[in-house]
């Protein structure tokens, strides 16, 4: 059996190549997004994924939601961690860690 040749004249005829090329630049701008990565206890994250399975959201959404709250109450003076920090022994960037506890 003959392999058809795909060409952009075949795919411009079928409506598919501005298709393609909307896909490929979103997929583009998504590479650009500000991406970050944090150590998490697993239990966090676990409660996230439930989070967002119950209110139908993204985990992406739901954490940036909880990290907003808590810059906005940090901000107003409201984030008071003395009760929940521990020093660390060795690490160049941070003096202590703080203790999540129990969700």
């Amino acid at each position: 059996m003959a392999k058809a040749k795909v060409t952009d004249e075949t795919l411009k005829r079928a409506g598919l190549l501005d298709k393609l090329l909307e896909q490929a630049e979103e997929a583009e701008e998504a590479a650009k997004r500000h991406k970050a990565t944090f150590d998490l206890p697993k239990k966090l994250i676990e409660a996230v994924k439930e989070i967002a399975k119950e209110e139908r959201v993204s985990r992406s959404d739901v954490a940036a939601w909880a990290l907003a709250e808590l810059v906005r109450a940090y901000r107003r003076g409201e984030v008071d961690w003395t009760e929940c920090r521990d020093p660390v022994a060795r690490s160049p960037w941070a003096d202590w860690r703080l203790r999540i506890g129990e969700l």
